[in-house]
């Protein structure tokens, strides 16, 4: 009985130290608000800086693809992604880059984009057609070829 009480402290003991690392990580690097979760398989980061909201995922199936290290719970990939974040902290007290570089990276492209119509993808795929093309020398085949036997012959140039 003593045993499964013991494994339970243990279980524990890996969430507090975890959650008081995350704190001291978000203080460092000066992130009021941030909220965290785990499940069985996955986990998630989620935090304020600069009034944009930015999450980062991390799962056991992910890392485990990558093949680098063997997760087997939630909590083993947020001491990952917590680990993460103290890395970068250490960057940004050595002065190499700041936050904000990083960040950069993370931000989404806004969803509000022009596609691109038919027509317009035609007409600008016609001129690079045009371009390519313009200075480079064309093989003429001999009338009685035909393509398959243009494939089974290349011609080099």
């Amino acid at each position: 009985m003593f045993k499964i009480f013991k494994m339970f402290k243990i279980k524990n003991d890996e969430q507090d130290i975890c959650a008081r690392k995350l704190t001291r990580i978000m203080k460092c690097l000066n992130v009021s608000y941030f909220d965290y979760n785990w499940d069985r398989s996955s986990c998630y980061i989620e935090f304020r800086y600069q009034d944009v909201l930015y999450k980062m995922e991390h799962s056991v199936e992910k890392a485990n693809s990558k093949g680098a290290q063997v997760l087997r719970s939630g909590l083993d990939s947020l001491m990952e992604l917590v680990e993460s974040l103290e890395d970068l902290c250490q960057i940004i007290e050595r002065g190499t880059y700041n936050l904000d570089t990083w960040l950069s990276g993370m931000k989404k492209s806004p969803l509000t984009e022009e596609t691109p119509t038919l027509e317009d993808a035609q007409v600008k795929n016609k001129s690079l057609v045009r371009q390519k093309y313009k200075n480079e020398e064309f093989i003429i085949a001999a009338p009685q070829s035909s393509l398959v036997d243009f494939d089974r012959h290349k011609v080099s140039q």
